[in-house]
C-alpha cells in the first residue's frame, strides 16, 4: 500500500517546520544560557517534536496534543518566541487536520 503525494508532502512540511523551529530555539538559547530559559525552551521543543511525531506516525490525537501544548506555551508564557510559535503551531495544526481527514475518509 503506497503513500500518496499529498500525505508525503504533509509529513515533509511538518518535519521541516519542526527542524526549523528547533534551530530557532537553539539560536535563541545560545547567547544567554540560563536554566529557566532552558526549561521554557524544552517545553516548546518537546511539544513540537510530539506534534511532528503524531503527524509522521499518522496519529492525529498525538499531533493535536502537541499543537495544543505549543499553543498553551506560546500564549501562556510571554517570550520573544511568540512570533515563531504561532505560525509553527498553525502549520502543524493544518498537517494534523490533513492526517485526521485522511483517516476519516479511509
Amino acid at each position: 500500500m503506497g503513500l500518496d503525494r499529498g500525505l508525503l508532502l504533509t509529513k515533509g512540511v511538518a518535519t521541516g517546520t519542526t527542524i526549523v523551529f528547533l534551530a530557532i530555539l537553539h539560536e535563541y538559547l545560545t547567547p544567554g544560557f540560563t536554566w529557566g530559559r532552558l526549561a521554557v525552551f524544552s517545553i516548546f521543543g518537546g511539544s513540537v517534536v510530539l506534534a511532528a511525531y503524531g503527524i509522521v506516525r499518522e496519529r492525529p490525537y498525538v499531533g493535536a496534543s502537541g499543537v495544543c501544548l505549543l499553543l498553551l506555551g506560546g500564549i501562556g508564557i510571554p517570550t520573544v518566541l511568540g512570533i515563531f510559535t504561532l505560525p509553527t503551531a498553525g502549520v502543524l495544526f493544518f498537517a494534523t487536520l490533513v492526517i485526521a481527514n485522511r483517516q476519516k475518509s479511509s
